[in-house]
């Protein structure tokens, strides 16, 4: 999955139910995802619904497993050069093994047996 980074935080690109795309951080700190609540409103995500379909980065994802708090007033990234959606935290990363490879800029996801 590619990333962008802008020195201080990775970012990677999600797109929810072929509806909406965003710029997501990328955090091992946060103990859960969430989403922006003008964005789930235009993916149609309800509360406690997973997505139909998700990719990040470009590559298909299985979303049964992601479900993100909504919220309202997210943390304010001032320093970000786009609109940020939304964050995966560890329950995303949670059915994987996560390698991140910061000369190519790549998180490598690999499922869990």
């Amino acid at each position: 999955v590619p990333l962008e980074n802008d020195m201080k935080t990775l970012w990677v690109e999600v797109s929810l139910n072929d509806k909406v795309e965003g710029m997501f951080h990328l955090s091992t700190g946060s103990a859960y995802s969430w989403i922006r609540k003008e964005v789930s409103d235009k993916a149609g995500l309800r509360k406690g619904k997973n997505p139909r379909t998700m990719k990040v980065g470009g590559v298909e994802m299985p979303a049964t497993f992601f479900n993100p708090r909504i919220m309202k007033d997210g943390p304010r990234y001032e320093t970000a050069p786009f609109p940020v959606a939304g964050c995966l935290g560890l329950d995303f990363f949670r059915p994987f093994k996560v390698t991140l490879d910061g000369p190519g800029k790549r998180l490598i996801l690999d499922p869990l047996k």
